[in-house]
């Protein structure tokens, strides 16, 4: 008969004895049947290295690695399980892939850098998502260039890497814009000058009204250096950052009271006129005239410069009785009845035998003179301010019958028995003393305000208006710090997003970073370094001697804000995603869960709430399997974040929960 197989290739098997083909065993010395090499792998021994494979299962070493069993890993090399690593190494998660690697504290072999506690490969850099953004420490090496011209490649998270924008800008690391610090009040201009962004920094500049190079500015004396723009005739007086003109007394000020521009001087009440001393100095819309008073008269051709004596008695001007005696006085004259005739009027005028007005009929107040034409020989004459035949008087109203000499505008008339009174407004000053001419008083200039000294104070007709300079709220007669970045958007609308300081009544002023636009604006972040971690626990009682509370992100652009402001190392004491690592969110009963939901208020089934029982919002995944309830009611989450405020992970453990050195509080004013 035929041999069944004469050559080993004659045999599916690949062994021919005895001419005939054999069953492929183990040790046949001929790879066959599911080995991957000769007499190994597949249902045979494991091979050893070197040895051809197809699964890890083949070898020994559990490592195949291009269809060839290779040594256990070792330190940078990927692996499933320790059971993959040599001894001396662990199998550590790095990103989406493990690697053998060694536990560390600050030393590791050469390429390789001790981060989280694990060497890691200098060169490591992945992007598991596709979406251009690259982790690890070779973020910015030449396999996975992704950081901004203007960023930094920095640690962000376990093993985690990604770009942050180097100081004077801001973005996502990517794609980095200037930021601009004098819109954040981040500069360090002086309070007095301007600050101008440039790209990557900024420039400050004295105000106007003050000198200096800004950082540090004085103010300017324009009074002393004829920097002023005051009238010629004003007062110029310096301010802290200006100057103020007054027109003189008697002045009008045409220029709404800014003493640029004095007219109708009164030259009379300033005393620079030239009239005689016996003569009335009249003021004038452009000057002045000058009258010999009663009993002098001119002595030379110019009125009112030289006024001499005029002799009443002499030159029959006198109007004394002609049977009186009549006596020359230095501007006046006098005069006496004879003895034996009556003085009627008191003054010599009229010099009678008999006194007719004894007995007369006349009003009360009313004077009765002697008066041979007269019925009866005598009148009755009515007091001044009142009318009448003098046997009836009445009072005359000159505030009503516009018989005043008020200022028409600025006082008012009061009307008073046989006279009136005139009173300068509230606000005007009383220039002569009668409440016939009123001027506006500057109560910011004369320092009569009731402004806080913090307030602006401006001057009104008549009055003045206080204003609480930005940061500060009140009517202005009272400034103070606002409770809350809230308080101060609902007090000063225009506030823009920046450094301000509040008082929430509890523990003195704080420095916080408030957003004005956002949701409707008015959101308040306070950030806290406390230099050693601690619970989500006791970072409430810190936030709480402040009267604030841990933070808690109210919706998805909130989150956005909330992580911009903690990654942004302009807005003190630093910048870190870890500043979102606790939240003020608790489980509402021990064993609270939420896993596969999305974390945030109103979801179903998900039994966390926020510490002030108001909305919050942490992601809309629903692939997180956490919470799952190993907690109680006094625990808190690990939060873990991918750039733009994106959640990574979030964990819950038993009380007192995760810890961090850093997070923020914030007030309980916007649920």
């Amino acid at each position: 008969p035929t041999p069944e197989c004469t050559l080993a290739t004659d045999c599916a098997s690949g062994v021919c004895t005895g001419g005939a083909c054999q069953v492929a065993t183990c040790v046949d010395g001929v790879q066959n049947a599911s080995e991957t090499g000769v007499d190994c792998g597949g249902s045979c021994k494991k091979c050893g290295v070197g040895v051809g494979c197809t699964l890890n299962e083949d070898c020994s070493s559990r490592r195949c690695a291009q269809s060839v069993c290779i040594e256990l890993g070792v330190q940078g090399d990927e692996c499933a399980d320790v059971s993959e690593c040599s001894a001396a190494f662990q199998c550590v998660p790095l990103g989406d892939k493990k690697i053998c690697t060694t536990a560390c504290t600050g030393t590791c072999a050469a390429d390789f850098v001790c981060l989280r506690g694990y060497c890691s490969p200098l060169t490591y850099c992945d992007d598991p998502d596709g979406d251009g953004y690259g982790t690890g420490p070779g973020c910015t090496g030449s396999t996975c260039d992704l950081c901004a011209a203007d960023a930094a490649c920095v640690e962000l998270d376990d093993f985690s890497f990604g770009c942050v924008c180097k100081e004077g800008f801001e973005g996502d690391g990517f794609a980095c814009e200037d930021y601009d610090e004098c819109a954040f009040g981040t500069d360090d201009c002086a309070e007095s000058a301007a600050c101008t962004n440039t790209q990557g920094g900024f420039e400050c500049a004295c105000e106007p009204g003050y000198e200096g190079d800004g950082k540090s500015c004085k103010d300017l004396n324009e009074c002393a250096t004829g920097a002023d723009d005051c009238d010629a005739r004003a007062q110029c007086t310096n301010l802290e950052g200006g100057f103020f003109c007054a027109c003189p007394a008697g002045s009008t000020d045409a220029s709404e009271g800014l003493g640029k521009v004095c007219t109708g001087v009164d030259e009379c009440a300033e005393g620079i006129d030239d009239c005689h001393a016996n003569a009335e100095c009249t003021d004038q819309m452009n000057g002045f005239t000058c009258a010999c008073k009663p009993g002098y008269i001119d002595g030379s051709g110019s009125p009112g410069r030289a006024c001499v004596d005029q002799n009443e008695c002499t030159s029959g001007t006198s109007t004394c009785d002609p049977l009186a005696t009549c006596t020359n006085l230095d501007g006046s004259f006098s005069c006496a009845c004879p003895p034996g005739k009556m003085d009627v009027n008191g003054d010599g005028s009229v010099c009678s035998d008999t006194d007719n007005c004894a007995g007369a009929a006349c009003a009360q107040g009313a004077t009765c003179r002697n008066s041979n034409s007269a019925p009866g020989g005598f009148v009755c004459i009515c007091p001044a301010g009142y009318e009448g035949d003098g046997t009836t008087c009445t009072e005359i109203d000159e505030c009503a019958r516009d018989l005043d000499i008020c200022d028409e505008d600025l006082a008012t008339c009061t009307n008073t028995p046989g006279s009136f009174t005139c009173a300068c407004d509230a606000g005007y000053l009383d220039v002569r003393g009668n409440g016939s001419l009123c001027a506006n008083i500057n109560e910011c200039a004369t320092g009569t305000d009731n402004c806080d000294p913090a307030a602006t104070c401006r001057d009104t007709p008549g009055s003045f208006t206080c204003t609480c300079p930005p940061g500060l709220v009140g009517d202005g007669v009272s400034c103070a710090l606002p409770t809350s970045c809230l308080a101060l958007l609902q007090a000063q609308p225009a506030t823009s997003s920046g450094i301000f300081s509040v008082d929430t009544g509890t523990g003195g002023p704080q420095t916080v970073y408030c957003d004005m636009s956002v949701d409707g604006g008015g959101w308040t972040f306070l950030k806290a370094d406390n230099g050693t971690a601690i619970s989500a626990a006791a970072a409430e009682v810190f936030c709480a001697n402040r009267a604030m509370q841990l933070f808690i992100p109210r919706s998805k652009l909130h989150l956005q804000l909330a992580y911009s402001v903690a990654t942004n190392a302009n807005i003190g004491p630093g910048g870190d995603p870890n500043y979102l690592r606790i939240l003020g969110i608790y489980p509402n009963a021990a064993g609270a869960t939420c896993l596969s939901r999305a974390f945030k208020s109103g979801t179903p089934g998900c039994a966390w709430r926020a510490s002030d029982d108001g909305d919050f919002y942490v992601s809309e995944r629903t692939d997180i399997t956490e919470p799952n309830g190993d907690n109680a009611p006094g625990a808190s989450m690990y939060y873990s974040w991918r750039p733009g405020a994106i959640v990574d992970y979030y964990n819950d453990i038993p009380a007192p929960g995760y810890t961090s050195r850093y997070f923020m509080c914030d007030v309980a004013d916007r649920k």
